[in-house]
């Protein structure tokens, strides 16, 4: 019995395929731009900041 040191060649062979989906509406595929957050969201922020301060 021989120890196969050699990589075997895989049998699948998988190959992504990146999409828009037809349904967005500005079709980029890049990075996408920053949502504002709203002042309940920012209010919980706030918050968090105050009672764990950064050191």
């Amino acid at each position: 019995m021989e120890m196969d040191n050699e990589k075997k060649e895989r049998k699948m062979k998988h190959v992504i395929k990146w999409k828009v989906d037809r349904y967005r509406t500005d079709k980029r595929t890049g990075v996408i731009s920053p949502v504002e957050p709203s002042r309940y969201v920012q209010y919980v922020y706030d918050e968090l900041e105050r009672q764990f301060p950064k050191e």
